[in-house]
């Protein structure tokens, strides 16, 4: 009890008008846990992977009208929606994206070197990204090209962000206990950031013309419907063959085996604790949380997101 008492008192005592540096000097003085080249930006904690000079050269990055930006915060189903996104807008070339591993076809905007990937690829270009909606590039706001973003229940999201954390070297391969590092997922002391603040500024901009919110949960429960959503949104219709065809390639099982999507060819990650494609389950959480953990977890939970 005292734990997750202590796991709210910490985020309520720092999460009012102080700025955010002084946010980020009190977590770090309550956590030891540290990434590899932790650094941070506009207030968020990032990786080596996401150096601070691309966040910087990013605001700069050169956005096309017709570009798709496939949005979500990690471990929310952001490798399954970029593929549907890469088939949708490339007349379901089955076989190129049999070929080219998803992260060259769809690059991570944050990357080091993503300006060199995305501006390699012909229009209609799509790329990832794990930023916030204000954080996103200057000319995705004034040319408001499409957006998809994906929304999960935040409670899977942090059971399988703490397995990525364990098993990706870039994350530390943590070590700690589920405990711990469900209280630094609560203080929003995580690579990419807060998700409670994350998932709150893109929920005010939901409706906007250019945007669509597409939910983890519908994907599984209904996939051809949100594929035929989506196809929708991007205006790119498909026949009845081509939405069979994103259906059956984007199975969880068929995603798992596909070494284009799996990431089994990289170093990274130690398959032996996590692979980077785990369960794709719904309501996995409840195998994690403690009844105390649950009701701290949900008092975080902003009422603006209740209606998710």
């Amino acid at each position: 009890m005292a734990q997750e008492m202590r796991q709210t008192h910490l985020r309520t005592s720092i999460n009012s008008n102080e700025d955010d540096i002084m946010k980020l000097y009190v977590l770090e003085k309550y956590f030891s846990y540290r990434l590899p080249g932790q650094h941070y930006y506009n207030g968020v904690m990032w990786n080596s992977l996401v150096p601070r000079e691309r966040l910087i050269q990013m605001m700069t990055f050169h956005v096309k009208p017709d570009d798709v930006i496939v949005s979500g915060y990690p471990k929310s189903g952001n490798t399954w929606l970029a593929e549907i996104v890469y088939l949708i807008e490339h007349d379901v070339d089955i076989e190129k994206s049999n070929s080219i591993p998803l992260y060259l076809r769809v690059p991570h905007l944050e990357g080091e070197l993503s300006d060199l990937m995305i501006n390699k690829l012909d229009s209609p270009r799509a790329y990832k990204s794990h930023l916030s909606y204000a954080m996103l590039p200057k000319e995705a706001h004034e040319k408001r090209p499409k957006i998809v973003h994906i929304i999960r229940d935040p409670h899977d999201i942090a059971v399988s962000y703490y397995h990525f954390y364990r098993s990706l070297s870039q994350l530390g391969n943590y070590t700690g206990t589920w405990d711990e590092f469900l209280s630094m997922f609560m203080a929003g002391y995580v690579c990419c950031g807060d998700w409670f603040q994350y998932a709150e500024d893109w929920w005010l901009h939901r409706n906007e013309a250019n945007v669509l919110i597409v939910r983890y949960e519908d994907m599984i429960r209904d996939l051809r419907t949100e594929v035929l959503r989506i196809a929708d949104f991007l205006r790119r219709p498909l026949d009845e063959e081509q939405v069979s065809s994103i259906v059956r390639r984007t199975s969880f099982n068929n995603m798992k085996k596909n070494p284009m999507l799996n990431l089994d060819g990289l170093s990274d990650i130690d398959r032996t604790i996590s692979p980077f494609m785990r369960k794709g389950e719904v309501g996995d959480w409840k195998n994690y949380f403690s009844s105390l953990q649950l009701e701290a977890f949900d008092k975080l939970i902003p009422a603006t997101l209740r209606e998710q």
